[in-house]
C-alpha cells in the first residue's frame, strides 16, 4: 500500500490561494478518510471513477467487493467536503435543519434547502415517504428542497422518485458549477489536484 508521503507543494494550489482557509479544512476531510479507507482494503469491481474516487486511488480492485461501504463512506466525505466548501465562503450559509428533533437537510443557503447524496443506485435506499415528508416540510417554510448528487450514474427511477416527491435533483457537473456559482470555489478542479495524493 502507498503511503500518503507526497508534500501538498507537489499539488498547485496557486488558483486557490486567496482561499488557504478553505483547502486547508478540505484536506483535513480528504485526510481523515485516507486513514479511515486504509483499514477497509477489499478487491472488487467498481462502478465509473469519479474526482473523490480518484483522490484516495479507489478503483474496480479496491471497490467492488463492498460497495456498500465504499458508498456509505464516500457520500459521508461528498457531504463534508460540500459543507466545507460553502459555509467558507458564504456569509448566508446555515447548517442543517432540525425540526423536532429530525434533520430535514444538510444545510441551507438562501431559498435552497440542500441534501447531499454520493450516488443514489437503487429505489431501496429512496423512501418516498420521507422524502414527499421533508420537501413538504420545506417548500411551507417557502425552501426549494435540493439533492446535491455527485455521480452521474444514478438510477433513473430512482432519479424520478426523488423529482416526483418535490426534490429538486442536481447531479455531477452540475452539482460542481452549482457549488462554484454559489461559492466561487471550484471543487471539482481542487479535488483534480488532489488525486491520488491519499492513494491507497
Amino acid at each position: 500500500m502507498m503511503q500518503c508521503s507526497k508534500m501538498f507543494n507537489d499539488y498547485s494550489d496557486d488558483i486557490f490561494e486567496s482561499q488557504y482557509e478553505t483547502i486547508q479544512s478540505l484536506d483535513l476531510i480528504l485526510k481523515d478518510h485516507y486513514h479511515s479507507f486504509t483499514k477497509k482494503i477489499v478487491s472488487e469491481e467498481s462502478d465509473k471513477l469519479d474526482e473523490l474516487m480518484l483522490v484516495f486511488g479507489i478503483d474496480k480492485h479496491i471497490k467492488s467487493d463492498n460497495k456498500q461501504y465504499w458508498n456509505k463512506q464516500l457520500s459521508r466525505c461528498w457531504r463534508l467536503l460540500v459543507i466545507e466548501s460553502l459555509h467558507r465562503n458564504l456569509a448566508e450559509f446555515q447548517g442543517p435543519l432540525i425540526i423536532e428533533k429530525e434533520e430535514i437537510c444538510d444545510m441551507v443557503i438562501g431559498r435552497d434547502a440542500i441534501d447531499t447524496r454520493y450516488r443514489i443506485g437503487s429505489l431501496a435506499v429512496v423512501n418516498t415517504k420521507k422524502l414527499k415528508h421533508k420537501a413538504t416540510k420545506l417548500e411551507n417554510m417557502g425552501l426549494r428542497p435540493v439533492l446535491l448528487i455527485l455521480r452521474d450514474d444514478n438510477l433513473p427511477q430512482a432519479i424520478t422518485a426523488c423529482n416526483y416527491n418535490g426534490w429538486t435533483t442536481i447531479i455531477g457537473k452540475d452539482a460542481y458549477e452549482y457549488i462554484y456559482k454559489l461559492s466561487g470555489f471550484d471543487l471539482k478542479t481542487w479535488l483534480q489536484t488532489r488525486r491520488n495524493l491519499y492513494r491507497l
